[in-house]
């Protein structure tokens, strides 16, 4: 039996990897987006994608390192995926997804609240290894520039052959002003249409 954990980080071609790979690779127990506590195994190849097991940004290292211990527990031969991001872009990113769920901080303060619990990528690293013999990391930026060469070495760490893919664009980000509008009209308005106002915004031409 073979267990292979993809844990993130949020904003680092997560949903792509999730819906358009993984989600098409034959003969594996793939299990997305489920509660540790119920995954069952079974004998062959099982490949559990959750990006929520590295937690998001206002979680701090202890947090994140109270998962990798449970992780170690439940599935100490675990094989371990993990992407990073170049770091600015990556808080940037976050910020966004912070203000389309209904945040109203600006990103200077938005940075300033969560200062102390942004990641830091060569600590956290330190703390995987610590816990896991086998790490595959990729670099969000490799994978949008050489995808098909970052896909093929993943699946190699699989241990399984590349599946039939398309690229589909997920996640489609705001431009500046529309995020700015999206942040002012988090202060007065939430409601049934507010995601809908999102899709209508991420549609329109910047």
């Amino acid at each position: 039996m073979k267990v292979i954990i993809h844990i993130g980080l949020h904003r680092t071609g997560t949903t792509f990897l999730q819906k358009d790979v993984f989600e098409k690779i034959p003969n594996i127990n793939y299990v997305f987006d489920d509660s540790l506590h119920r995954i069952k195994l079974t004998p062959g190849t099982n490949l559990i994608s959750n990006e929520g097991l590295s937690l998001s940004m206002p979680h701090s290292l202890p947090n994140r390192i109270q998962i990798l211990d449970l992780l170690k527990i439940l599935f100490p031969e675990a094989k371990i995926i993990i992407g990073f991001r170049e770091k600015e872009k990556w808080l940037r990113s976050c910020y966004y997804r912070y203000v389309i769920s209904g945040g109203k901080l600006s990103f200077e303060k938005y940075l300033e609240n969560y200062k102390s619990n942004v990641i830091n990528y060569e600590q956290y690293m330190f703390e995987l290894r610590k816990r896991f013999k086998e790490i595959y990391v990729y670099q969000f930026e490799e994978l949008n520039k050489n995808r098909e060469k970052t896909i093929k070495d993943i699946c190699a760490f699989i241990g399984c052959k590349v599946p039939d893919y398309k690229v589909v664009r997920r996640n489609v980000s705001l431009s500046d002003s529309q995020l700015n509008f999206v942040r002012w009209l988090n202060k007065f308005y939430v409601g049934k249409y507010f995601m809908e106002l999102i899709k209508r915004l991420r549609r329109t031409p910047t």
